[in-house]
């Protein structure tokens, strides 16, 4: 038996190795006879004129074939592409049984058909609108065409003689996310090379759902995706107008004992005379504020039953109704919460409309202080209403899930937990928003998409504006196809695209692509809206700034004669240039400049009382430069800030002068953990611990009420006591903070923090009512602009962090003893670059004097407190090389005894101290036989304490 399967296998294979060999049909560009392009029905709808459209454009460009269009198939013409969709009846056109069945059965509206039979290759999408996403993919599938951005000189494509298929295509594509928006709100850059109706285009070509946001749009009505109007932050101002307040005042929230007047949008239009208003919530307790917000949201959706209705709040969080009746609405369990009054009164909105309109399609923010999840475990809303979390805060420099990222946990956890009160939960991530424009985001959001899939995501949200996106076209592009098959190898498609898009200066366009990645995911720190700009430590090695700008002139060689290739280089040399070079240099010179605040030891016992009379108050010294961003000026008040510490808390003053003020303080807010402690007179603290990048931020109130938060997570407690005391001419703020909530057992002497100070003044003469500005004039989240927070004395190392470099990428001011088992590599985390030892060592003269330069005087005695970051084998070694210059028994650069600690391949601080007698000067030497160093602190202690071993 066995042998007669052998030997019939042996028969079969001639058939089968034929049957491999593949059939093509299709046509070249020399045909006697165009292709056709067939539109069946008795008219042609806006959606095969805008299909058929499409292949005629691009069957010119990349086949040079004209077709023709006609309205019925013909069997003897060479090549045929039928245009279809399951909306034509019948006795038009009918669609094959078998495609019709798997499109109806498919889920996602988009879904669409390729099918080749003998001369016909068959679009057939099961909606209007799917006919026209199945042209557009047959352009990127079978012609080769990108749409890297709107404008002809967003387009590429490589020119072909023909155009063939295989006979066997018989395919069903579907988006994995069926709700797919690319909101383009504003067309802010008046250069661009395209007009704000090639924005839709350029959408629905990448297989988007267009949103419209002008009139100007009106061609491609028949296939926008209709996020119906008077909804989103507007939904209760529409169904609520402002108008009806002088009859209904109660409709309104009531604030501080009042009903409160307001505005139906964010701002005072410009020019508009008269008082400036509020944009606020309203009573949603209120049965016929209820009624109302129900009855708007029906009259819209029956209008347009296939639209969807976004239901969202006014975008601001200080302005919920305090009323007894919205108060017991939104409490469970004694504990009230914005979130969960929200999320109740929505809940009672969208059940009631879907009893009226079941097909109502509607979808839920999960955004700003609604984002929280309902106290009530069991809460959960109607299986047919959709969500959008709205991820403000969240890292998107490293993945939401599976990385060791410490800011993104929280938001992954909340992002999980509303799938079991929403049926279905989508991503806005505020990739388009953050401070990092010009980054390669597109990475990160591949390796995000694996939970993407996991989570079967339903929808993805991203704001774009001209700007951004002219500077990040990549990544939308990247974006668009993720969000249509999220398991596209993004690198792989990101070389098809730059070879067709650079065409002969594709090559070094490539390394520059793959060098910018690189920097920018070893960049330290991390981003997200609104954050900090860490795009700007990506060129601190000038190096590497040059071997970019290197990349650069080589595709503008090969380029030559080449216009339209010349515009795209100089396009991406624009945002370079723009983005990362201005911003490097910028950093370059505050790593350069003098930017350090002293905090010293505090006394045995502080009173927080914002009453500054402990002597360490005195003793500590002070910062005053706080400057508006806005104007550039120094603020209209003076500001100082002071910080003591002990081994368990910092303690942080904040004076404010208020003798220019022309009114009373403005203090309104009576609650903690509210921002809108910041429409106060207030001040703003962020300290941030340098080991993660992670910041702290208060904001403090002339009431003492305070807001704390760890980063952007207001759930935070930083467990920090406070005061506020109002004087005749000025009040202060006095904070005490404990550490160890950081995760950092006790404050030594040479550790790294950082710290801002903004502050917010509210009650100045009018026109210019407000002031707002920080030290040295730098705006709040912005980490990398924060100034160095010295422990424990001065600072007497320049560049203990090594991020400011030579030309030859060595440590400035540094130097090394063997540079050839010497080397340096960009840091994960933190703010500087890593040295790596192998048997040699870095040193550098230490800078006694108090003025931070090397002077003749004779230095009083000091003890010296040395922190190393650092993580390896065997032993770190600190070597001091001092003496007293003209001192023949103590001559200068004299090796005093090796102090050692033991490596770990975790790092971690090691601390070393030594005395100095006075005159005495000289060098420290730091080295291993195998070590990482991360940073060297050395700190002159002017009170001389025993000298202690290296532990």
């Amino acid at each position: 038996m066995r042998k007669i399967v052998f030997l019939s296998l042996l028969f079969l294979l001639p058939a089968a190795t034929f049957s491999l060999v593949p059939r093509t049909v299709g046509f070249d560009s020399k045909g006697k006879k165009p292709p056709l392009i067939v539109l069946p029905g008795e008219k042609t709808s806006p959606q095969q004129e805008i299909a058929a459209g499409e292949l005629l454009e691009f069957l010119e460009k990349v086949v040079s074939v004209k077709a023709k269009v006609v309205r019925t198939p013909d069997e003897n013409a060479p090549f045929q592409f039928l245009l279809a969709d399951l909306s034509l009846p019948e006795k038009e056109f009918k669609v094959p049984q078998e495609i019709r069945k798997k499109l109806l059965e498919h889920p996602a509206e988009d879904a669409f058909y390729f099918r080749v039979d003998n001369n016909t290759f068959s679009i057939i999408g099961k909606t209007p609108r799917a006919l026209v996403y199945g042209s557009c993919f047959f352009l990127d599938r079978y012609l080769g065409v990108t749409f890297l951005y709107p404008g002809k000189q967003g387009e590429s494509y490589v020119k072909k003689d023909s155009l063939f298929f295989s006979a066997e295509v018989d395919d069903l594509y579907a988006p994995f996310t069926p709700f797919r928006i690319a909101a383009y709100t504003i067309h802010d850059k008046k250069d661009v090379p395209w007009k704000p109706e090639d924005m839709i285009q350029w959408q629905y070509r990448n297989l988007l759902l267009p949103l419209p946001r002008t009139s100007q749009i009106r061609k491609y009505a028949s296939i926008m995706h209709r996020e119906l109007p008077r909804s989103g932050h507007m939904t209760l101002c529409n169904a609520v107008p402002s108008s009806l307040y002088e009859t209904h005042p109660e409709y309104f929230p009531l604030i501080d004992g009042k009903r409160v007047k307001c505005r139906c949008f964010s701002r005072q239009k410009k020019g508009e005379k008269g008082e400036k208003l509020p944009w606020v919530q309203r009573c949603v307790s209120n049965p016929e504020v209820r009624k109302r917000v129900i009855d708007h949201i029906l009259s819209m959706v029956r209008k347009e039953p296939k639209g969807t209705f976004g239901i969202s709040a006014a975008d601001t969080v200080r302005s919920w109704c305090s009323c007894e009746a919205c108060r017991k609405y939104g409490t469970l369990n004694g504990k009230f919460s914005t979130s969960h009054l929200f999320h109740r009164f929505f809940r009672d909105v969208t059940s009631a409309v879907l009893k009226e309109q079941p097909d109502a399609k509607l979808w839920v923010y999960i955004y700003s202080d609604y984002r929280d999840l309902p106290a009530d475990p069991a809460f959960r809303y109607d299986d047919r209403v959709s969500a959008i979390y709205y991820a403000h805060g969240r890292c998107i420099a490293h993945p939401i899930a599976g990385s060791s990222c410490p800011i993104n946990p929280p938001y992954h956890e909340k992002y999980i937990a509303w799938g079991k009160v929403f049926s279905r939960v989508g991503l806005c991530d505020y990739y388009g928003n953050a401070n990092t424009p010009y980054c390669p985001h597109e990475y990160n959001l591949a390796a995000d998409a694996p939970e993407r899939i996991r989570r079967k995501d339903w929808g993805e949200r991203s704001h774009i504006t001209a700007n951004r996106f002219f500077h990040n076209a990549l990544f939308y592009l990247v974006m668009a196809r993720l969000w249509w098959d999220p398991r596209t190898d993004v690198e792989q498609f990101i070389e098809e695209v730059f070879r067709r898009y650079y065409g002969k200066s594709a090559s070094p366009m490539l390394k520059f692509q793959k060098m910018k990645k690189v920097l920018w995911e070893n960049a330290p720190g991390h981003a997200w809206y609104p954050g900090p700009n860490r795009g700007a430590y990506c060129l601190l090695l000038p190096e590497n700034q040059r071997k970019m700008e290197r990349y650069l002139a080589e595709a503008e060689k090969l380029a030559q004669g080449d216009p339209l290739l010349l515009a795209r280089i100089r396009m991406e040399k624009e945002a370079f240039l723009l983005y990362w070079v201005k911003s490097a240099e910028e950093m370059r010179k505050n790593h350069a400049a003098s930017r350090i605040i002293p905090a010293r030891p505090a006394d045995k016992e502080m009173r927080i009382d914002g009453v500054l009379d402990e002597s360490a108050w005195k003793k500590t010294g002070s910062v005053n430069q706080f400057i508006s961003p806005y104007t550039e000026n120094k603020l209209a008040e003076d500001t100082t800030l002071r910080v003591l510490y002990d081994k368990k808390h910092f303690y942080i003053s904040v004076e404010c002068m208020n003798d220019k003020a022309w009114s009373k303080l403005v203090a309104k807010e009576t609650r903690n953990d509210v921002s809108s402690i910041a429409d106060d007179d207030s001040v703003e603290i962020f300290l941030c611990d340098e080991t993660n990048g992670v910041y702290y931020q208060f904001i403090i109130n002339t009431l003492g009420k305070m807001y704390d938060a760890k980063m952007m997570d207001r759930s935070f407690d930083t467990g920090s006591k406070v005061a506020a005391k109002v004087y005749d001419d000025r009040y202060i703020v006095e904070l005490a903070v404990p550490v160890e909530m950081t995760g950092i057992k006790e404050i030594r002497d040479g550790q790294r923090w950082k710290i801002h100070v903004w502050r917010n003044i509210r009650n100045l003469q009018p026109p210019a009512s407000v002031d707002r500005g920080g030290i040295d004039g730098k705006r709040p989240h912005s980490t990398h602009s924060y100034r160095n927070l010295v422990i424990g004395g001065r600072e007497i190392l320049k560049n203990s962090d090594f991020c400011n470099l030579t030309e030859e990428a060595l440590p400035a001011d540094w130097r090394i003893t063997t540079k050839k088992n010497f080397s340096l590599i960009r840091g994960s985390s933190g703010t500087g670059n890593t040295v790596v030892l192998k048997g040699c060592k870095i040193y550098q003269r230490m800078t006694l004097s108090d003025t931070g330069h090397f002077s003749r005087k004779k230095n009083p005695a000091c003890r010296i407190q040395v922190t190393v970051s650092a993580s390896g084998k065997g032993m770190l070694e600190l070597i001091p090389s001092t003496g007293i210059p003209g001192n023949p028994e103590k001559p200068f650069h004299r090796p005093r005894k090796t102090m050692k600690s033991p490596l770990t391949e975790q790092e971690k601080e090691h601390v070393f101290s030594f005395d100095m007698e006075e005159g005495e000067e000289g060098y420290l030497f730091v080295g291993a036989a195998s070590a990482k160093i991360r940073w060297v602190s050395a700190v002159k202690v002017a009170a001389r304490e025993p000298p202690s071993a290296g532990k």
